[in-house]
């Protein structure tokens, strides 16, 4: 199966995204057991690189690699335009500048550039300390064939699912418990916060706006610093006035990312986010024994930045949390809950995946098992394909879809459960 860009284009979410995100995939999955391989949000000069700790196929231990994915629409010629020029010779700026180490700074485009361009590019390599290379749709297809076939196929294939398709699967797996749902009446528990909030709901990203918002109204306070303070601490208030702003920026910044559901890029923000807040408790003290005049208001923009590192603090949990087991007595509403994790909404959230732990009989397998989910009329093969279709499906929406088995204990076997558990953590 060759790669048909044109059934790419019209997949959901921008090209750009999607192909940055195909790219992205296939390097990790093919050499990131080599070495370190970091991706950030309006990373400079390339959207990833990679640092390689041994030798393999890609180069030698030492070398650092940057990927620039560009999804260009060429021109009638297929020739690179003046404006698309720029934009290389910017990246190779923003790359030289930023990442003095980097060794390897690879193009990547999804259609093999013309011998002029070709000729054009390598010959901005004297003016650069690394090398350049391209990359291609070519170098791509051989990456997906050694890679997983199944990942190649949720782009380019029978495995590309989209929101209304999973609306329709979820009815027909959901059927014999679709009509004791009601969702008026459903009142979410702690349980079930606490999963959204590892799915990135927007209830978790609202959590951040608010400490946002409280900050920014507190920032209006520093308009009005009293000059006959001491010097010292007129000084230390007008840094924490601008220690406040940049804190603004950076949790709007995780905003975006929570509204993108970009976890790499997130785990690196908070590694980033880690700071040392007994300052700001002797700022406190000091402003107290003085007795200013906004000591309270202060007090309460201390407590939110607090609340605000919390968050973040909680976050690597979340991205890291990708398996929950909920038991508990009949009648507590798990199916109800299941029902609320998953089901479409008004909204736009195209929901998630429903089996009926009922449906498992003994001679059944976890592979059997999801034979019967649908996706472009053809019987997912495995779990191992499914769960590469939702994952290729969720980085194209930009959130996290739910994968739910409801009732284990009503299977045929219940005793099975156990190893379908073991099947699914490996599989993932």
């Amino acid at each position: 199966m060759t790669l048909n860009w044109n059934s790419f284009a019209e997949l959901p979410g921008s090209c750009d995204h999607n192909f940055e995100q195909l790219c992205r995939n296939v390097i990790w999955r093919s050499f990131s057991r080599y070495g370190d391989f970091r991706q950030l949000k309006q990373h400079p000069g390339v959207e990833f690189e990679l640092v390689l700790n041994e030798d393999c196929d890609l180069g030698s231990s030492g070398q650092h690699f940057g990927w620039q994915c560009k999804w260009f629409d060429f021109a009638s010629d297929g020739a690179l335009k003046v404006s698309q020029r720029r934009q290389i010779e910017a990246s190779l700026q923003k790359a030289h500048a930023h990442l003095p180490d980097l060794t390897n700074f690879v193009l990547w485009t999804a259609q093999t550039l013309t011998r002029a361009d070709q000729k054009w590019y390598y010959a901005l390599n004297s003016q650069y300390p690394f090398k350049l290379e391209l990359y291609s749709d070519s170098i791509l297809e051989d990456f997906l064939n050694s890679s997983s076939a199944y990942l190649k196929a949720s782009y380019f294939g029978e495995l590309v699912l989209l929101s209304s398709e999973l609306k329709t699967i979820h009815e027909f797996t959901s059927a014999a418990i679709y009509h004791r749902y009601i969702p008026e009446l459903h009142k979410k528990t702690k349980t079930e916060l606490s999963i959204e909030d590892c799915l990135f709901s927007d209830k978790l990203r609202d959590r951040f706006l608010q400490k946002i918002m409280l900050m920014q109204e507190a920032i209006a306070l520093f308009d009005d610093i009293d000059s006959e303070l001491p010097q010292s601490l007129f000084g230390c208030l007008k840094k924490f006035k601008k220690y406040v702003e940049e804190k603004v920026c950076f949790l709007r910044t995780v905003c975006d990312l929570i509204e993108s559901a970009d976890m790499d890029a997130i785990s690196d923000l908070c590694q980033e986010s880690r700071e040392d807040t007994r300052i700001l408790y002797r700022l406190l003290s000091r402003l107290r024994a003085f007795k200013y005049k906004y000591i309270m208001e202060i007090t309460n923009l201390v407590a939110n930045i607090h609340g605000a590192n919390s968050l973040l603090a909680s976050l690597p949990e979340k991205i890291n949390r990708q398996l929950w087991i909920v038991s508990g007595s009949a009648g507590l509403g798990k199916s109800d809950l299941c029902m609320s994790l998953t089901k479409p909404d008004l909204l736009g959230n195209s929901g998630g995946i429903l089996l009926l732990g009922r449906d498992l009989a003994s001679s059944s397998t976890i592979d059997s098992f999801v034979n019967s989910i649908l996706v472009n009329g053809l019987s997912i093969p495995n779990l191992l394909a499914l769960f590469e279709c939702l994952d290729s499906a969720a980085k194209r929406e930009k959130r996290r879809i739910p994968f739910v088995i409801d009732g284990l204990n009503e299977a045929e076997d219940p005793r099975k459960w156990k190893v379908m558990g073991l099947s699914i953590i490996l599989c993932h």
